[in-house]
């Protein structure tokens, strides 16, 4: 190989005399600059290192290429000049970069200058020596310039002819439809002509039957002389009836007069009197919420009811309904079960991380579905930084075949359906593979959940992060807060002395330097919520999940869209801090000022409140007539003992498990298609059950007296039981058992409240020093207080005298905050503790409330009007109230 070279010794430390070396412009492959590399004479180590070449040539355009390392030890590099450094004529400047493993660079002093000349041959048609060859050149030149214009031409110019074809038929399009449009609004104006003068001849009529025929039922009088008397500021509608004959008079505000209407009975007026005086209540009203407002939600038939505008102070009549749910995701300890593949993603007790690379990275978790079944996905994405909210998937190797999953941060919920034949029985997340390698997104896997929780009433089911298995509601027990329309237990703050100009947390007086340290408050996601405040001195913000100030007292309403915002104040700069009647309620528009104010009941079980899938659920009942608790299903956990046998036949082995004898459907077949039980991990076998297919499922329809499980063909009995043995199993009763619930109060219910649901934990124990201290079983999130009976009273321990379990279930107590000596033995505590969200779940809510006397009597009033277009009489009004009121 021939080449051209130009050798450089380049020390570091001392500048070198370089001699100028010129090349040929358009030689390839021929040309090459050889550097060493010395510092003070000495030959630079290269090992690890990577060499760059910068090249500017002459009409300013700059190159970079990659040198080769010949023999690093002695520090020496090439690299041949690519053609286009050589393309143009006139100085080129060179310049040399070292890059070491951590992407440091060191750059050459010297910008290397050297020369290319033109190449008088011109490289590419040579031709024989002759005069006119300048002028052939310059033809041939102008011939092809001229030939490509003119192409260029022709292909514009059709494409125009095309565009104005296209726009000579949209225009005849827009003609068409603005010739509609126009004759459309004739219609709709003379439509709204007709509208708006039958609206004025309703209004009218309305108004006069309004006037002329509605009434208000008052006390009656002894006789129309003591009507003055006894209503001397009457308003239109009252009505009265006079003793001494019977006669009803009705007061016209219009002619300002009272007017005999009719003649009416005892009887019958007692009968108005009593209909209408009679307390209104709302009809059922059922949320399956864990905070709800006062008087909102949905009728029997799933219709939107609002009747917060209307409730007055009263009783709560009420069920709670349990709710079972199956959750067929097992994470295990800090995600032990998951399995990340590839080398970017990872898996922690935060959840997992995902990226891609290469289409290689996944994470998989195994799972036991059914096929052509659909579940609800319920997950957490806690950051990203792919390109879009669509950019999460599921694999094609899952039960589910592949789908697109949303990636939006914060709770989602996708309903798939799996495969008609799985294949492989697991979940398999990846991200799209069109993204750009190293994006990710990060989330937390909470339920899977057979069934659609996405839509209807199913939707706004709290399902939280649910540990694996069979949950149920309140399990350890429950508690009902009902709150006045100001939901903020933190009504003022006046201090002085604080820091100056920093936020604080209201209720501890400490710097809120974060979210984290403000006042958290829960509200109802999707409710218009809004801030009032006296404020001398200071400021007050509410802040959402991330940060940012969504309501102050000045800022009119926000709709959350999270179940927690956060309140904080703020001194002025000279440290003082003067809020008072501070309220957050629900709605748009502020309200008249009121203390915070609530009650509550606790509900202590020793069981959950349970359902089965055909919708049976466990009640408990609070009204006039006090509590009771109704247990519709039964839960157990299997023993060994209750696999009585195994039984093989041609392709699978049954494990027979006796059914218990208070089961609906023990000694029978299921009559209600497999849905009047639940075992954990066990989904329903279809039938014919002698099918691999049905391999760790169960049927309850193969005998009256055992419910199969279906195990793999050889399995044998001492195995089944082993397999068998801590499953949950829950199931309906034949007959339901009711018992009272002593010793709890009544709940009462604001107008514009709120009621909240909580799994929570409260029970007088008995201090045990062998036994942990304060024992239950049922994990807590933390302790609210405890109290101990001092001097005939309840006293709170302080916090610095107990300490809470790793296992969230036992407390010890201590004599004194240095935390050495424990209590006595025996020593009575009654501990309050909000019971962690994955131990529960949230009870279905079906309750009526008391509503306003008054709005009652024009609702019925205005119903009344709208089912005649005539005055009625007085005794059509009574009856029409009557039927409405009973």
């Amino acid at each position: 190989m021939i080449t051209n070279d130009y050798n450089i010794t380049m020390d570091l430390d001392k500048p070198v005399l370089l001699q100028r070396k010129t090349f040929v412009q358009n030689d390839t492959k021929s040309c090459k600059v050889v550097i060493a590399f010395k510092r003070n004479a000495q030959a630079v180590d290269l090992t690890g290192l990577t060499v760059n070449f910068a090249f500017q040539r002459a009409d300013g355009v700059s190159i970079n290429a990659m040198g080769t390392i010949t023999d690093a030890q002695s520090g020496a590099c090439e690299y041949v000049l690519a053609s286009n450094i050589l393309a143009v004529e006139g100085q080129v400047l060179m310049q040399v970069s070292l890059f070491g493993p951590e992407n440091e660079r060191l750059t050459s002093v010297i910008q290397v200058p050297f020369t290319v000349i033109a190449d008088i041959t011109d490289g590419a048609n040579p031709i024989a020596d002759a005069d006119d060859y300048p002028v052939l050149t310059q033809l041939i030149s102008d011939c092809t310039a001229f030939l490509g214009t003119e192409a260029t031409r022709q292909a514009n110019e059709t494409t125009r002819l095309a565009n104005e074809a296209s726009r000579e038929a949209n225009e005849v399009t827009r003609q068409a439809n603005e010739d509609t449009r126009l004759a459309n609004e004739i219609t709709r104006q003379d439509n709204e002509s007709i509208r708006v003068s039958a609206e004025g001849i309703r209004q009218e009529g309305y108004t006069k039957m309004i006037q002329d025929s509605y009434v208000i039922p008052k006390t009656p009088v002894a006789n129309f002389a003591a009507i003055a008397s006894t209503y001397p500021a009457p308003e239109n509608g009252w009505t009265t009836r006079c003793i001494d004959n019977g006669y009803m008079y009705r007061y016209n505000s219009t002619a300002a007069a009272w007017q005999h209407i009719d003649t009416i009975t005892t009887t019958a007026y007692d009968n108005l009197l009593n209909a209408v005086m009679t307390a209104q209540r709302t009809p059922n009203i059922t949320n399956n919420e864990s905070i709800v407002a006062v008087g909102k939600g949905k009728s029997d038939a799933g219709a939107d009811l609002d009747y917060a505008s209307s409730i007055t102070n009263g009783q709560l009549t009420a069920k709670l309904g349990g709710r079972s749910l199956f959750n067929y995701a097992n994470n295990g300890v800090d995600y032990a079960n998951w399995t990340v593949y590839g080398t970017g993603s990872t898996k922690s007790a935060s959840g997992i991380h995902l990226v891609e690379l290469d289409g290689s990275e996944s994470a998989t978790l195994p799972v036991n579905l059914k096929p052509s079944t659909q579940y609800t996905l319920v997950y957490k994405v806690t950051g990203y930084d792919v390109s879009g909210t669509n950019k999460l998937f599921m694999s094609a190797t899952s039960a589910f075949g592949s789908a697109v999953l949303s990636n939006v941060l914060g709770m989602n919920r996708v309903v798939l359906t799996t495969q008609s034949t799985i294949s492989s029985n697991q979940i398999r997340f990846v991200i799209d593979n069109n993204e750009t390698d190293g994006k990710y997104v990060n989330f937390e896997f909470y339920a899977l959940i057979e069934g659609d929780y996405t839509t209807g009433a199913n939707a706004s089911i709290e399902i939280n992060n649910m540990a694996y298995g069979l949950k149920s509601t309140f399990y350890g027990g429950g508690r009902i807060r009902s709150v006045g329309k100001n939901i903020l237990s933190i009504n003022s703050l006046s201090a002085s002395g604080l820091i100056a100009s920093s936020w604080y947390n209201p209720a501890t007086k400490q710097v809120a330097g974060s979210i984290s340290a403000s006042f958290p408050v829960k509200v109802i996601k999707g409710q218009n919520y809004i801030l009032s405040a006296t404020v001398t001195k200071g400021e007050i913000q509410v802040l959402d999940a991330t940060g940012s100030i969504v309501l102050t007292n000045a800022l009119t309403y926000k709709t959350p869209t999270t179940d927690v915002l956060y309140l904080r104040m703020k001194s002025d700069s000279s440290g003082a801090i003067e809020i008072s009647n501070v309220m957050l309620e629900m709605g748009t528009t502020r309200t008249a000022y009121e203390p915070y104010k609530q009650n509550e009941a606790f509900i202590a079980l020793d069981e959950p409140l349970r359902s089965v899938p055909n919708g049976t659920k466990d009640e408990i009942s609070v009204g006039d007539s006090g509590w009771s608790l109704t247990r519709n299903n039964k839960g157990r956990v299997l023993q060994s003992v209750d696999v009585a046998d195994v039984v093989t036949v041609t392709n699978v082995t049954y494990a027979r498990i006796s059914k218990p004898s208070d089961y609906k459907y023990y000694n029978a077949f299921d009559g209600d298609n497999e849905k009047a039980f639940y075992l954990s991990d066990y989904n329903t076998a279809t039938y014919p059950f002698d099918v691999e297919s049905n391999i760790g499922k169960i049927t309850s329809e193969a005998h009256t007296l055992y419910f199969y499980a279906i195990f793999a063909k050889g399995t044998t009995l001492e195995q089944a039981r082993t397999a068998l043995a801590g499953k949950s199993l829950i199931y309906q009763l034949a007959q339901p058992v009711t018992t009272d619930l002593p010793d709890i109060p009544p709940i009462s219910i604001y107008p514009r409240g709120t009621i909240y649901l909580e799994p929570y934990f409260k029970r007088m124990l008995e201090y045990a020093t062998a036994g942990g201290g304060l024992s239950w079983t049922t994990p807590v999130s933390a302790i609210d207080k405890i109290t101990a009976m001092e001097g005939g009273e309840y006293v709170e321990i302080p916090s610095t005298r107990y300490t809470l379990a790793a296992d969230a279930k036992s407390v010890k107590i201590y004599t004194d905050a240095t935390k050495t000596v424990e209590v006595a033995d025996a020593t009575l505590f009654v501990i309050y503790a909000p019971i962690k969200t994955d131990e529960s779940t949230i009870p279905q809510l079906t309750g009526t409330y008391a509503i306003n006397q008054a709005s009652s009597i024009g609702d019925i009033n205005a119903k009344a009007i709208e089912n005649t277009k005539d005055i009625m009489t007085l005794q059509d009004q009574v009856a029409m109230l009557i039927v409405l009121n009973s």
